[in-house]
């Protein structure tokens, strides 16, 4: 999950998880997903939760890994690259399609959360997580990116001052 449920007091997003004990279930629908572990995470804005989830009487549950990032407001940009689930997702889609758009990413995010990259730090965020993510796997060279990544640590400052200013 890309926010918290809750900002200060307006709601963000409903609970669709069990609560963080052991063997704590919800139904959605066919299915039960059950809390089974907290798993550890080199970041300290981001928990990653372990669910069992079965679908009506299925025998064998599958495993769910949940990204729970509190610290991202609600139209702002995270600080933290390697950590967001849509660079991801793009990474992914790129790597099997090499045509894959950053256009069908956002219609493809969009369908599976509304409002998904609201604004234009956030598209920026996606080209930049891209980018870390290639350098640290020796797929492209920091020094090509140098300018594009300069331009946007200056985005991220003037807009996260000006979502700090606005809550």
């Amino acid at each position: 999950m890309l926010c918290a449920l809750n900002e200060g007091k307006e709601s963000k997003c409903e609970r669709y998880y069990p609560k963080f004990s052991k063997g704590h279930s919800i139904n959605a629908g066919d299915y039960k997903i059950t809390y089974d572990r907290k798993l550890h995470s080199i970041y300290k804005e981001t928990s990653i939760y372990q669910y069992q989830v079965t679908r009506g009487k299925l025998a064998e549950p599958f495993i769910v890994t949940h990204f729970l990032v509190n610290s991202w407001k609600d139209h702002s940009i995270p600080t933290n690259l390697e950590q967001i689930i849509a660079v991801d997702y793009a990474n992914q889609a790129i790597m099997a399609n090499p045509d894959f758009t950053m256009v069908q990413l956002l219609k493809e995010l969009r369908k599976m959360r509304f409002h998904a990259v609201q604004g234009g730090g956030q598209y920026f965020y996606i080209h930049a997580g891209l980018i870390e993510l290639w350098v640290s796997g020796g797929i492209i060279n920091r020094d090509h990116c140098k300018s594009f990544l300069g331009g946007y640590k200056k985005i991220c400052e003037i807009l996260n001052k000006k979502v700090s200013e606005n809550p």
